[in-house]
């Protein structure tokens, strides 16, 4: 699968030295380790922040490079933990940036505080003996969904 966007919304390769190695070596993790043998769609969890907005960069050039066959779709999900106006600018940033990218953004919100206080646990630690499997599968799964169907 191709991505949507045109092969000129993207240089083919990174523009700085580390740029070029960090892509050349993510590629390489990613065909030692098999993780995507075949043209797939990717749902990539993306939180704004340096380390997930590196990776996404990093892999919207492979795919344009036709180094990786990859159909991204972004994802990101607010917790409502922080202040309003920083999760709004951080929203804003996301979809320029997926805009740039020619890429699609599911957005998703919940109040994982709320959530803590029903089963009775820190919003920043979840309790290692409890399941918290079907709260994150009502709340992810649409998101995923959402994301194949489009």
């Amino acid at each position: 699968m191709r991505s949507r966007r045109g092969p000129g919304h993207l240089q083919t390769h990174a523009r700085s030295r580390f740029g070029q190695r960090l892509e050349r070596r993510l590629l390489r993790y990613i065909q030692d380790r098999g993780l995507f043998p075949t043209a797939q769609r990717v749902l990539l969890a993306v939180s704004g922040g340096p380390d997930s907005t590196a990776l996404l960069l990093v892999l919207a050039h492979l795919a344009a490079s036709d180094a990786l066959k990859l159909d991204l779709c972004l994802a990101h999900f607010d917790h409502g933990l922080r202040p309003w106006a920083e999760r709004e600018a951080e929203k804003a940033f996301l979809a320029g940036l997926a805009a740039k990218l020619g890429l699609p953004l599911i957005v998703g919100q919940g109040d994982v505080r709320r959530h803590a206080r029903q089963h009775r646990v820190e919003p920043t630690r979840a309790h290692p003996r409890r399941d918290h499997g079907p709260v994150l599968r009502r709340q992810i799964v649409p998101l995923v969904l959402e994301c194949a169907f489009q």
